[in-house]
Parts: structure tokens; sequence; C-alpha cells
């Protein structure tokens, strides 16, 4: 019997009730040595981008000179915290042990949202696919990783691989990526930043697509988050919009989140 709601209490969407995948269609092609490169599910499994692909540059200015900052102080509540993520980057190779600097911007290029969702709405089949802690598979040039440098208490550090927030880190990824997938482009995968979304006009062609996917992450030392993939389905949420074989619908969650704040108490 349905659960009656008041008309002030925020939408419950019902539960989501999971079928047993068929025999014969589980994991058919993650659970082979030839596909199983192509998953990663801890920061050793990734291997880095070969840099013969692509390779981040950190571009300075002529006239540019380095700068040295005080240390800064850290909260001896996350301190522990800092420590272990440090510890976790120098063991697989991320950091190295041994600003705010004068960059020179790349310009950036990224797909129109509108032009990417158009593209995808109406497949019949989808994957979800998403790039494990995706900037740091990609190496910084050897003569630009001194310019990651970092201080903290427990010692001094350099960047082997590109990290989160560097300047002209989003423009090096995307093009990154496209540089990977760029025959599959238009053709079987959607790719913003590090979602990849293959898509097709049926089953059999799903089946088809994946392992030219994988096969091609494996080539290139791309590792895929195991636990935000998502294999073969009918819909699902991208870049906040869910897709389908029906077209393009607003994702619920977005709206239900407004619908369910409090009225104004002061206007």
């Amino acid at each position: 019997m349905p659960v009656k709601t008041t008309k002030n209490e925020p939408y419950q969407p019902p539960p989501i009730e999971l079928k047993p995948l068929l025999s014969h269609l589980k994991y058919a092609y993650l659970d082979t040595e030839q596909h199983k490169k192509a998953i990663g599910w801890k920061l050793s499994n990734l291997l880095s981008i070969n840099p013969s692909i692509y390779m981040h540059r950190i571009l300075m200015e002529e006239e540019a000179r380095p700068i040295r900052q005080q240390q800064r102080r850290i909260y001896l509540t996350i301190l522990d915290v800092v420590k272990k993520e440090v510890t976790k980057l120098l063991a697989v190779g991320i950091i190295y042990p041994i600003l705010d600097s004068q960059l020179l911007a790349r310009i950036t290029f990224l797909s129109f949202i509108d032009q990417v969702l158009e593209k995808l709405a109406g497949k019949s089949h989808y994957y979800f696919l998403d790039g494990f802690s995706g900037y740091i598979q990609i190496h910084i040039a050897l003569e630009d990783q001194h310019k990651t440098t970092f201080t903290f208490r427990f010692g001094t550090f350099a960047y082997t691989r590109m990290p989160f927030g560097l300047c002209n880190a989003l423009s090096t990824f995307q093009c990154c990526m496209t540089s990977i997938f760029l025959d599959l482009l238009q053709d079987c995968i959607e790719v913003f930043m590090d979602d990849f979304t293959v898509y097709t006009d049926s089953f059999d062609a799903c089946l088809e697509n994946l392992p030219k996917v994988l096969t091609r992450c494996i080539g290139t030392h791309l590792v895929l988050n195991f636990e935000k993939c998502h294999f073969m389905v009918i819909e699902g949420i991208v870049l906040g919009h869910l897709v389908s074989n029906k077209g393009i619908e607003v994702d619920k969650s977005k709206i239900d989140i407004i619908t369910s704040l409090p009225n104004p108490a002061f206007v």
C-alpha cells in the first residue's frame, strides 16, 4: 500500500528494486584479464596516462621569479588527515620529497553542455564511466615538477603528476581525454572532463562498444573508478540531467532540494 504524504512533505522517491543480472551477462567483459586493467579500486592501480599522449606543462612568464611563502598553520583537528593524504601520495609516487606563480593561462576547450546532452538523448543503452582521481593520472613534465613544491609540518614535496587546482589543469585534462578517445567521439562516446558516456542504439551495439573503450583505456593507462561506473543501463544522470530513450529530463532530485526548503520567515 503506497505511503501517503502531506503537501508540505518533500517527495520521497520509491525504493529501487534491483533484479538479479543474468549469469551469462554478469561481468561479461570485466572478469577477464583482457579488460580488468581498465578498472581501478585504489590509488596504487593508477599507472598514469602515457606521457607520449599528453603531459601537463606549467608555462611561466619570462620575467617571473620564484616566490617563497611561509608555511601555513594547520589545525590540529585535521593535521592527521593531511599527513595521511601526503603519505598516501608519496607511497604511490604522485609526489616526491625535496607558489603563488605568474603562470601563462591556457585557453580551455570544453564541449557545450547542451550539445553533449542532445547527442546522448534518445539512445537505448548507456555505460556511464568515471575516471579514477582523473587529474593525477597525468604526468607533469620533469622540468616543471619543482614548480608544484609545497611544504608542511612533516616535510617539503613536489608533484610528479598533476594535482587538482593547478593552473591550466582543467585544460590539460580535457585535451588529454579528447586525444585518447578522438576517433570514438561523436561515434559511441561523449567526454566531459572525467565523465565518459558510452551510448548506443541497440543492446548488441552496446556490448560491442564496451571492449573498444576498455581496450583504449588499457592502451593509454587510463584507469576507471569501478564504484562510480554504471554498465548497460537505459538511463542515467549526465551533467545534472536525466538522459534516456525518452530524451532529456530534469534531474528530479535537484528540484526536490529546492521544493523541500522551508518558506522564508522574512521578506
